[in-house]
C-alpha cells in the first residue's frame, strides 16, 4: 500500500509539472519522497495534527490495554507428571478437597498432597477407569511400591508437579484465613473443580458460575468482573463479601469473628455503619489496608 501511494504521488507530481508546462508556467523542481511528504503535511498541517494526536491516543490507549494483560493467566491449565482427574476423584468419587490438600485449614497453602496420601487409596486400587495401570504405576514408582509383591523396595522417584496458581512474590495470601476463618469453600476461588480434570486457573465468568447449572454446589456470592489472581480480583472480593459478625458471636463469642463483635460494639463510628446498612464486609475490617497483603 506505501509503494502504491508514493507511486501515484510521484505521477501525481509529473502531471503536475506537465499542466503547468502546457500553460506555460515553470515546472517545479523535483522532490524526493520526503520532501514531498513534508511538503504536503504543510499545507495539510491542520489534518495531519488532529490526525497525529488521535493515532497517538489510540496507540497510547493499546499499550495501555496491552499492559493490564501482564501477569493475567486465566485458563493457565499446565501439562502435569501424572493425569490425575478431579473430575473423578472430586466429583465421581466424592473425595473432599480437604482430604488431599489436607494443610489447608492449618498452613497459608493448601499444600500439594504427598504421595503418602495417593498410596492410602492405590495401595489396593491399582486400576484406573480412564488410563488403565500406566499413570497409577507412576505413583508406585514415586513410593517404591511393587503392587505385585505389595512391598516397598526404599527406591523413590519424586514427582514433579507444576504449580498452577502463581501469585508474585510480594504478595501474601493466607489458606487457613480465608478457609477457617472466613469460612470460604473452595469452590468460591477455583471453581467446581467436580467438572475438572487437571487443574487450571478458572475465569471469573467460571467462578460466577457456579452453583447455577445444579451441580449440587452453593452459588457464589460475589459476582466478579475483574480477571482471577489480580489485585481487582481480590478487592472486589473483599469490597463485596458480607460477615455475619453476630451470628459467629453468639455461636462462638470466642471466636475471631465473636472478638471482633465486641470490638466493634466499643468503635461507634464502625459501630453506627453496620446499623445503617446492617452489612459489615472485609473491607469495613481493614481488608484494603496495603500491609495485609503486602508486608
Amino acid at each position: 500500500m506505501l509503494i502504491v501511494i508514493f507511486t501515484v504521488g510521484g505521477i501525481k507530481g509529473q502531471l503536475n509539472n506537465i499542466s503547468r508546462e502546457q500553460d506555460g508556467l515553470q515546472a517545479l523542481p523535483e522532490q524526493s519522497i520526503g520532501q514531498a511528504f513534508r511538503s504536503w503535511a504543510w499545507k495539510n498541517r491542520g489534518f495531519v495534527g488532529v490526525t497525529s494526536f488521535i493515532l497517538m491516543i489510540i496507540l497510547l490507549v493499546a499499550g495501555m490495554w496491552d499492559l493490564m494483560g501482564i501477569g493475567v493467566y486465566e485458563n493457565y491449565k499446565p501439562e502435569q507428571p501424572i493425569a490425575y482427574s478431579h473430575e473423578l476423584h472430586a466429583g465421581k468419587l466424592g473425595i473432599d478437597c480437604k482430604y488431599c490438600h489436607s494443610s489447608v485449614t492449618k498452613s497459608k497453602h493448601a499444600g500439594i498432597p504427598s504421595v503418602n496420601v495417593c498410596m492410602n487409596c492405590h495401595r489396593a486400587v491399582s486400576e484406573g477407569s480412564t488410563t488403565g495401570t500406566a499413570e497409577i504405576q507412576k505413583i508406585y514408582d514415586a513410593a517404591g511400591f511393587d503392587p505385585a509383591t505389595m512391598t516397598y523396595s526404599g527406591v523413590t522417584k519424586p514427582i514433579k508437579w507444576v504449580k498452577v496458581h502463581n501469585l508474585p512474590d510480594h504478595v501474601y495470601f493466607n489458606h487457613s484465613q480465608h478457609v477457617a476463618v472466613g469460612g470460604l469453600d473452595c469452590q468460591a476461588c477455583h471453581g467446581n473443580m467436580r467438572k475438572e480434570t487437571v487443574a487450571r486457573v478458572m475465569t471469573s465468568a467460571d467462578l460466577n458460575a457456579v452453583g447455577t447449572n445444579d451441580d449440587g454446589l452453593e452459588e457464589n456470592a460475589v459476582k466478579f468482573t475483574r480477571p482471577t489472581l489480580t489485585m481487582g480480583w481480590c478487592v472486589e472480593c473483599h469490597t463485596k463479601s458480607n460477615i455475619d459478625i453476630a451470628g459467629a458471636a453468639s455461636s462462638n463469642p470466642d471466636s475471631y469473628y465473636g472478638v471482633i463483635h465486641q470490638r466493634l460494639l466499643l468503635d461507634k463510628r464502625t459501630y453506627q455503619d453496620y446499623l445503617e446498612d446492617d452489612v459489615v464486609t472485609v473491607a469495613e475490617l481493614g481488608g484494603l489496608e496495603c500491609a495485609k497483603c503486602h508486608y
